[in-house]
């Protein structure tokens, strides 16, 4: 998206005018007219105050956030925002150049499931510091919604109901469990094939005796290879996933996941 060219959308680049007094502050320094590091409102003013939007459509419930610490990460943003009401995806647009790494602060965008709750987190968290860095947020295009939002905050659980009839699986937390993730994530990237090479080269293996044997609660590494999997392809990361309950298939059984650990409790997958 454009505005990851315009250093976070801080200082808004329109053509056929003249800089302001504050605006003047900020040229001089780098192709988009910032310093590196942190910008705050009180260094800037009306600037920071005053973000860029990316986009007019009063239906948007995309929000772009500039400013983010590059220590900032995903799951991070999940739970800044998540107070505000369930959030449909979360990408921050790490930098890939020099360049853009020497600007030394990030951007992202955050989607809610509906326009209401990200209006509510623009009052909310606008201006707040986090890890040094104000957050500057403004509206971003519209993007596609899942069926299923990533993250539910606890107060708005109780409206995600089902049929009480359906059966249950809940999901074990096996979060650490590093062969695991990594069989589920190859096997989302590359299909079932990869899946079934792992079958017939660790047919003896004891280690993978669970892919063989019966799906149910006597084997929980099976019950979370399958939900692992699942929501890897749904977009989730093997950091951050939806929490709320969901289901695979039309009157199937309803899957509760693990809860997502706290920021850099888990071992990095790699």
């Amino acid at each position: 998206q454009r505005v990851a060219s315009r250093d976070a959308g801080l200082v808004p680049s329109q053509r056929n005018r003249s800089p302001s007094r504050d605006e003047s502050k900020l040229r001089g320094v780098g192709h988009s007219g910032a310093p590196p590091g942190p910008l705050n409102a009180s260094m800037y003013g009306g600037i920071f105050s005053d973000p860029h939007n990316e986009s007019d459509d009063p239906f948007t419930s995309n929000l772009y956030v500039g400013n983010l610490s590059p220590h900032v990460t995903e799951e991070m943003l999940v739970r800044e925002f998540g107070v505000c009401g369930p959030i449909a995806s979360v990408k921050i647009m790490w930098p890939h150049t020099e360049e853009e790494r020497a600007r030394q602060r990030n951007c992202g965008f955050v989607s809610f499931m509906e326009r209401e709750d990200a209006q509510a987190a623009i009052e909310r968290l606008q201006q707040k510091d986090v890890l040094g860095y104000e957050l500057c947020i403004g509206w971003g295009k519209a993007v596609p919604k899942p069926a299923t939002p990533l993250y539910v905050p606890p107060d708005r659980a109780a409206l995600c109901k089902f049929d009480p009839s359906l059966p249950q699986i809940p999901v074990p937390d096996l979060v650490w469990d590093r062969v695991l993730d990594s069989l589920a994530y190859h096997t989302s990237r590359f299909g079932v094939q990869f899946e079934q090479v792992i079958r017939a080269r660790e047919l003896r293996n004891p280690h993978f005796s669970w892919l063989f044997e019966a799906f149910g609660p006597a084997n929980p590494r099976l019950t979370y290879y399958k939900w692992r999997v699942y929501s890897l392809l749904q977009g989730d990361t093997l950091d951050v996933w939806r929490t709320a309950p969901f289901q695979m298939f039309m009157s199937g059984p309803v899957w509760i996941p693990p809860a997502v650990p706290p920021s850099g409790s888990r071992p990095r997958f790699s």
